[in-house]
């Protein structure tokens, strides 16, 4: 147990430096290498991770850097999600960790604000909740007024082909909840409990209940 606590401790440490370094000093952080960015000091087993020890960070990489260009310019151009992985899969582009490209890692990729050159805060979902800053290296791939344009389409509820699940929850229905203790937005869930299960309402972003 002691053991146990000393790591929990020391995990804390270092999400608090990696947030430091985010929040405070506009440093972008990662723990894995974003598709169109390469490690300056990558590892040479692994070119996805850094060097151990390395805080040199990212850089443009040359040619997946063109193709993250290429896809905001035809998104903002009306193809949709479905027609950009096709197109990506077509052309033979593998994402960091291989894989066919889906709608889910294309909307992912059109909603990183590290593509503008941004410090943003996201939810557990992946969604963009603030931009923060500028990031301290000046590296982008897109313009801020690209990036911008591109969520505004993603958030446009017209673009919701499907209706979706019906609401299972009683308060499922509605779309404007929020946390009483924190702001943020509140979802419906249950515990992890199955013998004992309950329903439950919480905010996505620290989880109150």
């Amino acid at each position: 147990s002691i053991a146990q606590g000393e790591s929990e401790r020391t995990a804390e440490r270092i999400k608090a430096r990696a947030e430091q370094r985010r929040l405070v000093e506009g440093r972008q952080t990662a723990s894995k290498r974003p598709f169109g960015w390469r490690w300056i000091e990558p590892d040479p087993q692994n070119p996805n991770r850094p060097l151990n020890g390395s805080r040199a960070g990212l850089e443009l990489d040359p040619k997946e850097s063109k193709i993250v260009k290429k896809v905001y310019q035809r998104f903002i151009g009306g193809d949709n999600l479905t027609v950009l992985s096709k197109w990506l899969n077509a052309e033979g582009i593998k994402g960091t960790q291989g894989g066919q490209w889906r709608q889910s890692r294309v909307s992912a990729l059109l909603r990183s604000g590290r593509h503008a050159g941004l410090i943003t805060n996201i939810d557990k979902t992946g969604n963009v909740i603030s931009v923060v800053g500028d990031s301290a290296d000046g590296n982008r791939i897109v313009s801020r007024e690209v990036w911008e344009q591109a969520q505004f389409i993603l958030k446009d509820p017209a673009r919701k082909m499907k209706p979706g699940r019906p609401p299972v929850s009683l308060l499922g229905a509605l779309k404007n909840i929020y946390c009483e203790v924190c702001g943020g937005p509140v979802v419906a869930g249950s515990n992890s409990n199955k013998k004992a299960r309950y329903l439950t309402y919480q905010c996505k972003e620290h989880n109150h209940v």
